[in-house]
């Protein structure tokens, strides 16, 4: 056994032997594996967040008849820059993995809709390697087979939410005091809304740019405030609250053209209105074009197999939510789509090289995130003509929406 499993104190940037053995009982418990050795490199060459640090952890293991084999996961920890916010959506998403999805795993014979996670502090979770069981990441526009993949995987999800809830006897956000409040769509002077107020300011650039009224902007951002709210009158589940492509992973079938998807990045769950996740997935991961064609036959998917997964789980059919129920919930909360694409696009699409010079710089990455990014962008758009047409679209569309409101 080499030196860094010879004691439970070791540690390898913040893992300890301890820790590393119990994940790998965890993940293989029939294998009685003993750990050997272990080791954290960069998950990747290319920057894939901007509030943490993801590495790849490999441990080596050996089995009963002495044969070594290694094990790959993914880790995700607090940047060493991080500030209060970043910590409190971090150890967000690390409650929920350690007190919330064990009791949501009802029924193993279904596909699990998001990473298994081994290991989850306040400071440092592990989950499964995705990436080495096939999956990736689609950076762009999603494919009509990933649409409906990822809304198959959102469904799930909130029927266990609701099955949960069902179980609990009480919403779940009295279930768990002090857990799920909304992040980022909310005025409390601090740091999600000085990340709203930079987006707002880039949207009314835009619309005066376009010929549009810049007014639109910070009315639509307002109304959003409110939707984000917990339901008095429609179903609150669970919901991701994140749900842009970098935050779904795909692997397809070559035997029939599908696609699973797996949701990752809980650090924004929140409790409120189901619909909020069914728009937010549509508008941030397609466009018009695809809304018109597509919307109405992903609902009813969704509906399909939200209604199926309650019917497993034991819930009467008169408490199933009705698909023109769904239809009408979902236009109501049309607004958190349509804001979420004018918030995020600015800064989810920008191409490598921009996204890398974006982050670059610690100070330079502060003042874009919380003070004003409105020149980069505009900066942006000259550079990159696709960057351009997005980012345009969704001022355009929210301009619209506003107008007959």
């Amino acid at each position: 056994m080499s030196q860094t499993s010879s004691s439970s104190r070791s540690s390898h940037r913040g893992l300890t032997v301890q820790e590393v053995t119990t994940l790998i009982s965890d993940a293989f418990p029939s294998k009685n594996l003993e750990v050997v050795n272990f080791s954290l490199k960069p998950f990747s060459s290319d920057k894939l967040g901007y509030l943490g640090v993801h590495e790849l952890l490999t441990v080596e293991s050996r089995a009963r008849d002495g044969d070594v084999k290694s094990f790959t996961f993914f880790v995700k920890s607090v940047a060493p820059t991080c500030n209060d916010f970043d910590l409190m959506i971090f150890s967000e998403e690390a409650n929920f993995f350690g007190k919330v999805v064990p009791r949501l795993l009802w029924d193993e014979s279904e596909e699990f809709w998001a990473a298994k996670c081994y290991l989850a502090r306040d400071d440092l979770m592990v989950l499964e390697d995705l990436r080495a069981e096939g999956f990736k990441v689609n950076s762009c526009l999603l494919q009509d087979c990933q649409l409906r993949g990822a809304m198959v995987s959102v469904a799930r999800f909130h029927a266990a939410s609701m099955l949960l809830e069902w179980k609990s006897r009480e919403p779940l956000n009295k279930v768990y005091p002090g857990f799920f409040k909304e992040k980022v769509f909310l005025n409390d002077g601090g740091f999600a809304w000085k990340w709203l107020l930079a987006g707002i300011e880039v949207a009314e650039a835009v619309a005066l740019k376009l010929g549009l009224e810049p007014k639109h902007a910070s009315a639509a951002y307002h109304m959003m405030l409110e939707s984000v709210k917990p339901s008095k009158d429609q179903r609150n589940v669970l919901c991701h609250g994140d749900l842009w492509s970098n935050n779904m992973l795909f692997k397809e079938s070559e035997e029939d053209g599908t696609s699973c998807c797996k949701l990752v990045d809980f650090q924004l769950v929140g409790y409120a209105c189901y619909t909020i996740d069914v728009m937010q997935l549509l508008h941030l991961n397609t466009n018009a074009t695809t809304r018109k064609r597509l919307e109405r036959e992903l609902i009813q998917l969704y509906h399909s197999v939200l209604a199926e997964n309650l019917r497993k789980g034991g819930l009467e059919e008169n408490r199933i939510i009705g698909l023109e129920e769904i239809f009408r919930d979902t236009e109501s909360k049309r607004i958190c789509g349509i804001v979420a694409a004018v918030q995020y696009f600015p800064v989810a699409l920008l191409n490598k090289e921009l996204a890398l010079e974006y982050c670059r710089d610690v100070n330079k990455l502060e003042e874009y995130m919380y003070s004003s990014r409105k020149d980069f962008v505009f900066r942006a758009m000259t550079l990159d003509e696709n960057y351009r047409v997005r980012v345009e679209e969704c001022v355009r569309e929210l301009s619209e929406f506003m107008q007959n409101v």
